[in-house]
């Protein structure tokens, strides 16, 4: 089956790079057409939008209007457009310009201005006005988002939205704006899993992982987390997975099923999926810091209500269709899933525990650790 599916996507990918090669702009942020509330694609769903969130006291949007709109450019790495990334940028366009009723227009950019760093990067410098990206990336400008990688410091959706919810949670979002961007909220798109080829073999335990060269999402405690697992660990730009697949260079990949399902193909490549749900992996919404305090007070309360009810939205959305991932990975690629036992959990929590303790005791954000184990022990 994925030997003939193989060549419909190789076909796909060309007819793709036709069409990329036809457009000369190289940038085009995406058609208001095809990325609009209409789909019936649940893994592109944004909610019913209707009016904002309470009373709009604050009307003063300057001077735009929808004859002058704002224009906003928001850049994701992916270009897939059901992609996670572009589903809570078209999620948090939609509420905007529904809300300011068009004096705001957000163009979404899918894509096409380099990878998740260069974005991080263009955002803090002002280039791109705003960005979609993974905390382990943001991590290398704010350390403090490495406490989100440490493997079963949260370890199920009322953690997530127990910590969510909480002071310190606040107090993360507004630490990142010392790089030069604002952080408007965060989507958890679900757990991590590890995903292995047909050569590698499933891993059910934390024997059988031993050695294995797992492809991780760039981070040093991630490094940390699949060391004491006894793996292999080596970090890939996401360009990278499916080339490192493809030549047997990595035996397999860390990854949520949603973006497995969404990753341009690795699926065609990956024969096993244990359930360890090692670490909850979360998206940030990211705007330039002097975009931000330069908009007026009307659009700029519109910009962050619409980045908090999107990501909420999508979290809820993400965590309801996760097994609805998990069966299409099942039914349309053959991949064979293995939850494993409460025993081989324990096992991996039990390796993980001296990154945690190490990271409380020498990190300069352990104390948010200790605040977010806390939080999680009363559930």
């Amino acid at each position: 089956m994925k030997k003939a599916l193989s060549l419909v996507l190789v076909l796909a990918v060309f007819l793709a790079l036709v069409v990329t090669a036809c457009d000369d702009s190289g940038t085009k942020p995406a058609s208001s057409d095809s990325i609009g509330n209409t789909t019936t694609d649940k893994l592109m769903d944004i909610g019913d939008i209707t009016t904002a969130p309470g009373e709009q006291e604050d009307k003063d949007f300057g001077n735009y209007t929808s004859e002058n709109p704002l224009k906003l450019k928001l850049a994701t790495m992916q270009a897939a457009e059901r992609s996670h990334l572009n589903t809570l940028a078209v999620a948090f366009k939609e509420r905007v310009e529904i809300w300011s009723e068009g004096a705001v227009i957000v163009d979404v950019y899918m894509g096409s201005m380099g990878s998740d760093r260069e974005i991080v990067d263009q955002v803090i410098a002002g280039t791109v006005d705003m960005g979609v990206n993974n905390t382990a990336i943001m991590a290398n400008y704010n350390r403090m988002f490495d406490v989100l990688d440490i493997g079963y410091l949260i370890r199920d959706y009322d953690d997530v939205y127990d910590v969510m919810a909480s002071d310190i949670w606040s107090e993360m979002l507004a630490e990142f704006s010392d790089t030069g961007a604002s952080l408007l909220a965060l989507q958890c798109i679900g757990f991590r899993t590890l995903c292995t080829t047909e050569k590698a073999g499933p891993v059910k335990n934390k024997a059988e992982l031993a050695n294995k060269t797992i492809r991780i999402t760039e981070g040093e405690v991630f490094i940390d987390d699949y060391k004491a697992w006894g793996a292999a660990p080596v970090s890939l730009s996401a360009a990278e997975i499916l080339p490192a697949l493809q030549n047997g260079t990595i035996d397999g990949v860390d990854h949520v099923p949603v973006t497995l399902y969404t990753g341009s193909g690795q699926y065609e490549y990956i024969s096993y999926v244990s359930l360890f749900n090692q670490a909850a992996h979360f998206n940030g919404l990211t705007i330039n810091n002097k975009v931000l305090e330069g908009l007026p007070s009307g659009i700029r309360k519109i910009i962050e209500d619409a980045a908090y009810e999107a990501a909420e939205f999508r979290t809820k959305a993400l965590e309801k269709d996760n097994d609805t991932y998990i069966q299409k990975l099942k039914d349309e690629w053959d991949i064979t899933f293995y939850t494993p036992t409460r025993e081989e959990i324990d096992e991996m929590i039990d390796a993980v525990e001296p990154v945690y303790d190490n990271f409380v005791a020498s990190h300069k954000f352990g104390s948010y650790a200790e605040a977010i184990r806390k939080i999680c022990a009363d559930n």
